[in-house]
């Protein structure tokens, strides 16, 4: 078995030579590197990071948005013997110097002339003298010099080397570098390829940041199976991308389930009535085969016609849409309503939740094609196990757990009990067959005045289901009832503004009687269904979105609570007020 991923890319590269490794994006064309090509530059790229000054256990950062290069630099860093240490591109500048210092970087890869102006800026200030390099031009550069065979260098790494050290998103606090070695990737890569696995013909689309642990381990994945990966360019070019690439699966966050879902749903509002009451009936068929398969048991003959026919006129149709090939979605990073995952099972693409943390490099758990159950998170992959404290809280042991916290031993001695368990963090249930459930962090956890414990991700989740709202934040603890932050979706809401009269600037259009009735009405149907304790009192509608720049979102779109808890107090506290 392979001992670290330079290991396994050095197999794979060697078994599939001038077969595809990865597809990406330059102009209007999609390009095509081979496994030996990229062999090729990974080997060259190590070469010149040591005629730079870079040895063994320097802490190397990649400062730039996902994209192809980012792969190479990153492969490249490790057969140097180093470590790689990402920064979003999209941190705050204090975030930026956090990691710079406290990971003692030696070199930075940026993605783009704004991002080597900004490093440059930050390092000069806080008087750090860093290597900078851009990844720009790594590919298609001409001819690539190297004397070492990645196999030779997979050699020189020791299991318990550093492989990499990646920052929390720090959405409770200063964030923390989790020190990982290559014990803990490969662990991790094993065990998940036991799970699930892709043949060297078909396509994985990678649309999460690269920075992030499940990106990472998505791009570890490919390395280890052999199959193709393609680079999205962007977000905004999802829907056009999934048609170019014509993608097998995606590994993405909750986010782009939503927002799948939510154009879906738009459409189907948007047709004639005959069409709505056609695809209405397609996807109840659906889902009815879909429980099937899910408890293994038949389809009867008569569900088995419904189900083609509703495949030829329905289904086939919007999988076209994505590109035709899609069959897995695998999620994580955020809660998923299991919802989203019905519907999409009925139109034929099977949606797989899974769970981790940084501290377990991604998945401790995770649905399988074969072994799912919506609304959990799947059970423990190979080689790991999970339990649950006393309190609720998850735990987890198992050799893909992270070595320590760079330069905090004491978070890393109250991180772990004594015998050896990682303390997630995060409250769950665990059904009579295994499967996991996450209920809420263990933080974030509101204690009302009443003395009612409430879990707020889940009526966070249940609210932003509705489309015309697109975050909100629940708030009260030791408060005698909740209150919620709520922020509108722009491009739904802009469309109501249209259809109802409003025009108006999209702050104006928050304000609007008529926006606050409509938010009104959702509040009011979300409250049916939640306990008493558990209702949204009160709500305040915010003029602009969250984001990152902005401080309210992580790099992942998971809202930073105390920092909007603490930036929002005034609007919060008047809530309580009124």
């Amino acid at each position: 078995m392979d001992t670290n991923i330079l290991h396994a890319f050095a197999q794979s590269a060697a078994k599939l030579g001038d077969a595809t490794c990865y597809r990406y994006k330059r102009g209007a064309r999609w390009e095509k590197l081979t496994w030996r090509e990229a062999d090729s530059l990974v080997s060259g790229l190590a070469l010149q990071l040591e005629r730079k000054g870079v040895k063994r256990g320097n802490r190397v950062a990649i400062f730039s948005p996902t994209r192809i290069e980012w792969s190479i630099a990153d492969l490249a860093i490790i057969a140097a013997g180093a470590v790689t240490v990402p920064i979003y591109p999209t941190l705050p500048r204090d975030r930026v110097e956090h990691i710079l210092k406290d990971a003692d970087i030696h070199a930075v890869f940026v993605g783009n002339d704004g991002l080597n102006e900004s490093i440059a800026k930050i390092a000069a200030d806080i008087g750090r003298n860093l290597e900078i390099m851009a990844l720009e031009g790594l590919i298609g550069g001409g001819n690539v010099e190297h004397s070492t065979s990645i196999k030779e260098r997979a050699a020189l790494i020791a299991p318990d080397d550093v492989a990499t050290i990646i920052y929390t998103s720090g959405t409770t606090g200063v964030p923390k570098g989790v020190v990982l070695t290559h014990r803990n990737l490969m662990a991790e890569v094993n065990a998940t390829s036991r799970i699930i696995s892709f043949s060297k013909d078909e396509i994985g689309l990678m649309c999460l940041p690269l920075a992030h642990v499940l990106g990472r381990l998505m791009q570890f994945h490919h390395l280890k199976q052999g199959y193709q990966v393609a680079f999205i360019e962007s977000f905004d070019k999802f829907a056009q991308n999934c048609v170019d690439v014509r993608p097998h699966f995606i590994v993405g966050v909750p986010r782009i389930i939503e927002k799948m879902h939510e154009r879906l749903t738009r459409h189907f509002e948007g047709a004639s009535l005959l069409v709505k009451k056609f695809s209405g009936w397609g996807i109840e068929v659906g889902k009815r085969v879909g429980l099937l398969h899910q408890k293994h048991r038949p389809v009867p003959f008569l569900l088995k016609v419904k189900y083609f026919l509703a495949s030829k006129l329905i289904y086939k149709k919007i999988a076209g849409r994505l590109g035709g090939r899609l069959k897995i979605f695998i999620s994580g990073g955020a809660p998923l309503l299991a919802d989203y995952a019905k519907f999409f099972q009925a139109l034929g693409l099977l949606v797989l939740e899974g769970y981790g943390l940084t501290e377990t490099f991604a998945a401790a758990t995770v649905n399988r094609p074969d072994d799912y159950h919506f609304g959990t998170v799947g059970k423990p992959v190979p080689g790991v196990d999970v339990k649950l404290a006393p309190d609720g809280e998850v735990l987890v042991k198992g050799p893909t757990v992270f070595r320590e916290y760079l330069n905090m031993p004491d978070e890393t001695r109250a991180a772990k009990t004594p015998d050896g368990w990682f303390k997630t963090g995060d409250i769950g249930e665990i059904s009579r067959d295994g499967f996991l459930r996450i209920t809420d962090r263990k933080k974030d956890i509101i204690v009302t005045s009443g003395g009612e414990n409430v879990a707020p991700q889940l009526i966070e989740s249940l609210l932003t289901e509705n489309r015309f709202i697109n975050y909100c934040m629940v708030y009260g603890d030791r408060k005698k009832y909740l209150v919620a932050l709520i922020t509108l979706d722009p491009e739904a809401i802009r469309e109501y503004a249209a259809k109802t009269g409003i025009n108006s600037d999209f702050a104006s259009i928050a304000n609007h009687p008529k926006v606050r009735e409509l938010v009104t009405s959702i509040v009011k149907e979300k409250n049916a269904v939640l306990a008493r304790h558990e209702t949204i009192k009160k709500f305040a509608i915010l003029g602009h979105d969250f984001s990152v720049e902005t401080g309210e979102l992580t790099p992942t779109l998971k809202v930073r609570r105390r920092f909007t808890a603490e930036k929002y107090k005034d609007i919060l506290e008047g809530l309580y007020r009124e």
